[in-house]
């Protein structure tokens, strides 16, 4: 894995988004996370999915840290690692097990395993059954007589959620593989991106998921475009490239000829210069 990776380290722990993968590996998103899970499944790697970070195991049993130099580096980079990352445990093992010198160069090596591992023991091991309790015993004093009286009827149902789009998820995978190949890093993601998202979605009830690829490949060949803006800023003019590229004005661009033949169809003279870049 670290082979292909930028972001790999000689203390065989690295930081590595799946959009990174997919990009190096020109592979799309389910076949890399199907890989992640199998490398997982055979104990091969430890995965915390919530930051990102990744351990190869044994890896420094077969790359030992030769000088103390390399350990200092080790040490420096093992110390980024964010306090709860579940790839933190195994590490230290591993560092324990085969090079037990690199514990010098780390400042309480085991003191984010300790402070989590305290933490998990006090929330259940001190009377959750009586904390519930005691919030109960207090949120019914609490409510005064006059809000008794204005619950919510039993015969007034709550709203039903909205159902997500099915095609959210897909979407948002091609706007991720558009922002890595313009802006080199992880796509920012939030709330507010999602709901631009699902607006267009609820627009365009017809969209497909190779028209929206169309949009962005013309997107990404329109000299004008500023492509390190968030998605929730663009995506809901991305229809104005359904001719094909803009320029400068925003007015299509005129089509190429090839072999004195002028090009009239821009889906054509796309494909042509990305050969499918986003699928």
């Amino acid at each position: 894995m670290e082979n292909f990776c930028q972001q790999g380290h000689l203390s065989g722990c690295f930081r590595l988004p799946l959009g990174y993968a997919c990009e190096d590996l020109k592979w799309g998103l389910e076949t890399v996370s199907k890989g992640f899970q199998e490398l997982l499944d055979n104990g091969f790697i430890t995965h915390d999915k919530a930051t990102n970070w990744i351990l190869i195991r044994n890896y420094l049993k077969w790359n030992p840290l030769e000088n103390p130099n390399q350990r200092k580096a080790a040490a420096a980079h093992i110390e980024s690692i964010p306090s709860k990352c579940l790839i933190l445990k195994d590490l230290y093992s591993e560092i324990e097990a085969f090079c037990p010198q690199l514990l010098k160069g780390l400042r309480n090596p085991f003191e984010t395993v300790s402070k989590s591992t305290t933490t998990t023991t006090t929330t259940t091991t001190c009377l959750p059954e009586f904390k519930i309790e005691k919030s109960e015993v207090t949120s019914e004093a609490a409510v005064p007589a006059s809000q008794e009286a204005q619950e919510v009827p039993e015969t007034q149902n709550p709203k039903p959620k909205k159902a997500v789009d099915e095609r959210h998820t897909p979407f948002r995978q091609a706007l991720e593989k558009y922002w890595l190949h313009k802006n080199q890093e992880e796509m920012p993601w939030d709330a507010s991106d999602a709901k631009q998202l699902s607006n267009l979605l609820s627009a365009s009830p017809k969209l497909g998921l190779e028209s929206f690829q169309r949009l962005l490949t013309n997107r990404s060949n329109s000299p004008a475009v500023r492509h390190g803006e968030r998605v929730r800023v663009w995506i809901e003019n991305i229809m104005q490239y359904s001719q094909g590229p803009l320029d400068q004005y925003n007015q299509p661009i005129a089509p190429k000829a090839v072999n004195g033949i002028p090009r009239s169809n821009p889906l054509d003279r796309m494909a042509e210069q990305l050969a499918g870049k986003y699928r």
